[in-house]
């Protein structure tokens, strides 16, 4: 192994307590990174970051797959030599985070590359990514490549994604099921969290995160941590913005308040807005808000509007009103 692929396979871009196993078909356990590394198979992506990208091409001369599908020299190919089956990998020079709600636009970035390199290569789609070869174990023929980690935009300048059509199940393999995870939590979530306000915040989390396992019914489910973390971080957006959305309720009824009217102290007409806005439209503007966020991760309007439970018409005017204020 070359001094500079020694460096990059280096702790600094492992868990320091992968799962990992003897083989196919032996009991996965979880071992100190240095113990872990002394078997066939483990896992070298941490659960909410990806430095990696695995693909698993089941086919006889795997490891040339790469070439044929005109894709650049990958970091290494891991070949089963029994039946030419393989692992071929592709080191990322910056992680992707695949359980962050503010990282969705890379995630969405990240899983139409992979499905794309994955279609190209023929590799199985079902692959659920946990488990890769150990380039470094004696039991697989090591093929060391590229030394220098990729930039995703580098490997997406291979395929033309404008040009390439999804996979008709990309949103349910691969990186796609994180993205399919997300949208379908957080739709649940904008209504959900309606019923947490006024509660504790870990009440909120433990609701979230089951329904995210509930959710995770994929053929090859994310592995639980990864749809937990979704689920934690779904919830901790969701949440604040609920809870911003009423403070800004408050705030600019407050400030109507301020400006007093005819029989009416400016106090008495804060105190007013106050109770009497938070009353009766804090809910209309709670729903705005969400509509704004569901619109702008591109939900229709039919589909925001059976989130929220009001009409598309509603939907409609609320958006006129929201470029408007966009645009005074």
């Amino acid at each position: 192994m070359q001094t500079e692929q020694i460096e990059l396979f280096n702790p600094k871009r492992l868990p320091q307590a992968p799962y990992c196993t003897t083989g196919k078909g032996n009991a996965v356990v979880i071992r100190r990174l240095s113990s872990a590394l002394k078997n066939p198979l483990l896992q070298i992506n941490l659960p909410f970051l990806t430095w990696w990208l695995v693909f698993d091409v089941d086919q006889p001369q795997a490891g040339l797959a790469w070439e044929d599908a005109g894709l650049p020299l990958p970091t290494w190919c891991a070949v089963n030599p029994e039946n030419g089956h393989a692992h071929i990998v592709y080191a990322l020079s910056i992680p992707v985070k695949t359980a962050e709600a503010s990282n969705l636009k890379a995630l969405r970035y990240l899983a139409a590359v992979y499905d794309a390199m994955a279609s190209k290569m023929q590799a199985d789609k079902q692959y659920s990514g946990l488990l890769t070869k150990n380039p470094t174990h004696k039991q697989w023929r090591t093929y060391w490549g590229c030394r220098t980690p990729y930039e995703l935009g580098e490997l997406a300048e291979y395929i033309d994604l404008k040009n390439i059509t999804p996979s008709a199940d990309s949103d349910q393999c691969g990186y796609g099921r994180n993205c399919t995870l997300f949208d379908s939590l957080r739709k649940w979530a904008y209504v959900a969290v309606r019923q947490y306000r006024g509660d504790k915040i870990t009440l909120w989390r433990e609701a979230v995160a089951t329904q995210a396992l509930k959710l995770n019914q994929f053929a090859m489910p994310l592995d639980a941590k990864e749809a937990q973390g979704i689920g934690k971080s779904v919830a901790k957006w969701v949440w604040a913005r609920d809870a911003e959305a009423e403070a800004k309720f408050i705030a600019k009824q407050t400030a109507k308040g301020r400006k007093g009217g005819k029989g009416n102290s400016s106090a008495m007409q804060a105190e007013k807005g106050r109770k009497g806005g938070k009353a009766n439209g804090l809910a209309n503007f709670n729903k705005r808000v969400a509509a704004e966020a569901l619109r702008a991760d591109g939900y229709t309007q039919k589909e925001t509007a059976e989130a929220l439970g009001v009409s598309q018409s509603v939907i409609a005017k609320w958006q006129v009103a929201m470029q408007k204020n966009a645009h005074p």
